[in-house]
């Protein structure tokens, strides 16, 4: 329980830094802003498919609102495109703040371990090609994973930040920062969750680290300080912090609805719904349906279009029927499906009645997203009304190819199995070995993988989008392993006494863990 809660990492006793320090965290953020200057540079105007294409029309006032996609990511872009009169001006905020929260880990890391090539590995995070390939995309999986990611590292600042307060003046000042730290984090959790509903699988792992950083703050509070010291209360807390969290998405979620006028409801789930009938139904047991006449006739043009076992090479498609088969909503795309509560109705029948096809259908789309990611780059624009192109085609292209290298002779580095397997790895060494970073380490894998075993009922498509926060929490989580390496491997100069009981707890604390 004690691992759970501390991150002795982040405990550790802080060393001032040197002119030679400072110095180093200036060439980190000067990476950083070259890296995502550049970046930029190769996506503006911006990665635009249909869904962002989408959304664009939405916040330049061309199409109604409705809640196919996140509200409050398209109401930011209005308001970011009427401030700046920029459509890119939502593109350069998703790159800029990646990046923010990247070198942040990164200087947290050089913090802790002083270890130059590390923390420069960190920080350029968001230039690996499995990161950079769809960071300038404006989709709101990349929105999710922004503010997942800015999040997490604000929280370790946090923690980094309140390990270090000893009851002075500039502790208190030290408390007030850590406050207003998880008061951006928290910000960040729910705008995440905002932007993508199956968010909420990440966030739970987010949201019990939030709780680890702030109750000891509340140590001056009867009964708050030793919150977390048992199971039923650390579990008293989590749920706690969820009936928080979701009244915190709820609000919100009004407040938005509320600036735009109200947006229309459009059922989004009912896809995934017709998916699950569709593909496990046979023509012989439509007809036999209690079902509207028109409604049969769609599904059997549906599958059709889209046969329930695979098609001749069994390579068809198994998902995502809205689009592909069905003929999309009653009044076109991203707009509520015709026969939207027969559908649902029938799911409710079907499903439960037919258990196992179910399973096995479910398992085999998790499996083909697992072992055949499809969408690895996307830094093309879709062609559009809006006639937004590439801006600069060279950097373009040098991005292009940089990606492109990397899909074509390594495609299985961008499958999800791959780095559902690493994040496993990471977690059991964070369970099992790691001492130092291990609170942060469960949280990042467990958040990863929650997410990705949450699309097991959900998948629409095998994207990669879909394991775009799962990628970065991963790569996040090892390099917090590697800061714990080179702290076993050259233990950090010990710094100058703060006062001789912090100084003996931290101290004894460290050696406590390092045997």
């Amino acid at each position: 329980m004690e691992r759970l809660i501390r991150d002795t990492g982040l405990e550790m006793p802080r060393t001032p830094w040197t002119t030679a320090d400072r110095l180093w965290g200036l060439v980190l953020g000067v990476v950083a802003v070259l890296s995502a200057a550049f970046t930029m540079r190769a996506y503006s105007p911006g990665g635009y498919h249909s869904d962002g294409l989408f959304q664009l029309a939405q916040a330049l006032g061309e199409e109604p609102w409705n809640d196919w996609h996140p509200i409050v990511m398209s109401v930011l872009w209005k308001v970011l495109i009427d401030s700046t009169g920029s459509i890119a001006s939502l593109m350069y905020l998703q790159v800029a703040l990646t990046w923010l929260a990247s070198v942040g880990l990164g200087l947290l890391v050089y913090d802790v371990t002083r270890r130059r090539p590390l923390s420069l590995v960190t920080t350029v995070i968001p230039l690996l090609p499995w990161v950079a390939n769809v960071l300038g995309m404006l989709w709101k999986d990349v929105h999710m994973m922004t503010a997942l990611f800015l999040c997490v590292v604000l929280v370790l600042w946090a923690a980094r930040i309140g390990g270090a307060a000893a009851g002075t003046g500039r502790a208190r000042m030290r408390s007030v920062l850590v406050w207003v730290l998880l008061g951006l984090a928290a910000l960040a959790l729910v705008y995440g969750v905002l932007v993508r509903k199956n968010a909420v699988f990440a966030a739970l792992p987010l949201l019990w680290l939030m709780l680890t950083v702030a109750v000891p703050q509340m140590s001056g509070v009867p009964r708050l300080g030793g919150l977390l010291r048992s199971w039923k209360r650390a579990a008293v807390a989590l749920v706690a912090g969820m009936l928080l969290l979701v009244l915190g998405v709820q609000l919100a979620g009004k407040l938005v609805d509320a600036s735009v006028g109200g947006a229309e409801r459009t059922g989004q789930i009912t896809q995934v719904m017709l998916d699950d009938v569709l593909f496990t139904i046979t023509a012989d047991e439509i007809d036999a349906l209690d079902i509207p006449a028109e409604l049969k006739q769609k599904f059997h043009a549906s599958q059709a279009v889209c046969p329930p076992d695979g098609g001749p090479e069994g390579d068809g498609h198994l998902t995502d029927a809205y689009w592909r088969c069905y003929g999309m909503g009653e009044n076109g795309g991203y707009t509520r499906l015709a026969y939207d509560e027969e559908i649902r109705a029938l799911w409710f029948d079907w499903v439960p009645s037919h258990l196992g096809r179910y399973v096995e259908y479910r398992f085999t789309t998790f499996v083909r997203f697992l072992f055949a990611t499809d969408y690895k780059i996307q830094i093309v624009n879709k062609e559009n009304e809006y006639g937004l192109d590439r801006d600069h085609p060279q950097a373009h292209v040098a991005m292009t190819d940089y990606t492109n290298r990397f899909v074509e002779d390594l495609p299985w580095t961008f499958d999800a199995w791959l780095w559902t397997a690493l994040l496993g790895t990471a977690l059991y060494l964070g369970v099992r070995r790691t001492r130092l970073f291990s609170r942060s380490v469960i949280v990042l894998t467990t958040s990863g993988l929650f997410y990705i075993l949450g699309y097991i009922p959900l998948v629409p498509a095998n994207n990669y989008r879909y394991i775009y926060w799962p990628v970065v929490a991963c790569l996040a989580a090892w390099a917090l392993l590697g800061a714990e390496r080179a702290l076993r491997a050259r233990p950090v100069p010990a710094p100058e006494p703060q006062s001789a009981p912090t100084a003996a707890r931290s101290a004894g604390r460290h050696e406590s863990e390092e045997e």
